[in-house]
């Protein structure tokens, strides 16, 4: 696991200031700002754009990185909550101490999303982080905040985009279990899976490429790709909570009926524990 960045004070008294400065306009991207940057590499905000006031300029001066860290933060705790979206990452990367360390003030609102939907929540976060440090990282966030928002080529876009270059392990790993997803989302189980292979090998989410692999092999009722996602699962870092909790949302998500399992998913033998578990929660 990645070691949380410490916060100088400094920081916490900046934001502080911009969240309740009317003037300030940092922490209010648009999308269609944010979709740019994520598509056209445009240069991150500039400390000489108009407009931007003394705490703004001295934050993008001095702290620009560590602001971007703490967004993108906040931007995993709103994917775990999303339904949609939150059996396909691992919530241990949310577990970093974020904007959390702010406390309940304005700015712990306005980054916490309060009064906002998880899926808005996702859309201004990522639009934040892109606007502030449009690293590959907040790139994939922005293309998964369009797949959970239903706009699947636009994510999917943005995604090809990413990985048609070089990225560290972790993102790129990210980056094709999000553009899994959107295969998934548009029944393109075959598809999906082909891509699930290529995302295994990071250990911070491998178990999440695993059971998702078998669950798309299910849907694709291909056993052979079912017993090699089983063998994968068997070898990487267990995780029994993470199991279950995937079984639980796999089984939630059928009772809100975005998809409908086959009723003739094969049974091949040799399966292993976490694999049967998923089978279990598609029967």
């Amino acid at each position: 696991m990645t070691a949380p960045l410490l916060f100088d004070p400094e920081i916490e008294g900046l934001l502080q200031e911009i969240a309740a400065d009317p003037r300030s306009h940092l922490l209010k991207v648009d999308r269609p700002t944010a979709l740019s940057i994520a598509l056209d590499r445009d240069p991150r905000i500039s400390i000489a754009k108009a407009g931007l006031t003394s705490a703004e300029r001295h934050l993008l001066q001095v702290h620009r990185v560590e602001v971007a860290w703490l967004l993108r933060q906040a931007c995993l705790s709103a994917f775990v909550r999303e339904d949609s979206y939150s059996m396909w990452i691992n919530p241990e990367l949310a577990s970093l101490p974020g904007y959390e360390l702010l406390g309940n003030t304005e700015l712990n609102d306005r980054l916490s999303c309060e009064g906002l939907s998880p899926k808005e929540g996702v859309a201004t976060l990522s639009a934040m982080a892109l606007s502030i440090h449009p690293t590959d990282n907040a790139r994939v966030y922005s293309a998964m905040s369009h797949l959970i928002d239903g706009q699947l080529m636009i994510g999917t876009r943005v995604l090809t985009q990413c990985l048609a270059g070089p990225m560290g392990l972790q993102d790129r790993s990210a980056a094709l279990i999000a553009l899994a997803f959107s295969q998934s989302e548009r029944l393109m189980y075959d598809e999906s899976v082909a891509t699930l292979r290529q995302a295994v090998g990071c250990p911070t989410t491998d178990q999440e490429a695993g059971l998702n692999w078998f669950f798309n092999a299910c849907m694709a009722r291909d056993p052979r790709q079912m017993l090699a996602a089983s063998a994968q699962l068997a070898n990487c870092n267990r995780c029994v909570g993470e199991l279950q909790r995937f079984s639980h949302l796999l089984i939630k998500q059928r009772s809100l009926g975005p998809f409908r399992p086959p009723r003739d998913i094969p049974q091949p033998r040799g399966l292993s524990f976490e694999a049967q578990e998923v089978l279990h929660a598609l029967a």
